[in-house]
């Protein structure tokens, strides 16, 4: 099997941990990368509450787990630790990778653009990369369930690596695993620091 056959089946998920808000000033950010439907590596960082490193901190982890250009970015939304976010196109660009933003439910524009507008000074720079993914939203569906995905670049594959790859639910499955050990890693920060 040639190299450039086996990079194709490269997908990474990430996601973040739980956090206490308004108390806990950072939480973890999970990267898990596999190799086909089998899991090869796992990164984790810490990622500010409400910071703007989200994307700074996931192109750390892809550069732990050594993706090489090619593979697959499947991230959960765009805003992770309350509202830091990861900029799916600033991203991509920089791994040469294909970033797939799915979402379980279409994002409300109005009740986040109201929470950036009431919580954060600099709710500009934030509304900048939420809306232009918002506005670029696709619907699906996976499993006979509805999924929404923003994709960047705009590949008619998408839709195609998102099914290919959730095998247990409508989420990917680098996605699903990447949400799990976020979430426990987080409950475990939470309750021991």
């Amino acid at each position: 099997m040639s190299t450039s056959s086996n990079e194709c089946h490269i997908t990474i998920g990430i996601d973040d941990g739980m956090f206490l808000k308004g108390k806990s000033k950072w939480t973890v950010l999970v990267g898990v990368l596999f190799v086909g439907l089998k899991l090869e590596k796992i990164a984790m960082e810490r990622v500010e509450v409400d910071g703007l490193n989200g994307t700074s901190v996931a192109w750390k982890i892809l550069n732990r787990l050594e993706v090489k250009p090619g593979a697959t970015v499947f991230l959960d939304g765009i805003t992770y630790a309350g509202f830091n976010f990861i900029d799916p196109v600033e991203l991509s660009e920089k791994s040469f990778s294909h970033v797939i933003a799915v979402f379980r439910r279409r994002p409300n524009e109005e009740r986040i653009l109201r929470a950036l507008k009431l919580h954060f000074l600099d709710w500009e720079i934030r509304w900048k990369v939420i809306s232009k993914v918002s506005t670029e939203i696709n619907e699906m569906n996976v499993r006979g369930r509805k999924l929404y995905y923003y994709s960047y670049p705009n590949s008619y594959e998408a839709k195609m690596k998102i099914r290919k790859i959730a095998v247990t639910s409508k989420i990917p499955e680098p996605l699903r695993l990447a949400d799990a050990l976020a979430k426990e890693v987080g409950k475990f920060l939470i309750t021991h620091l």
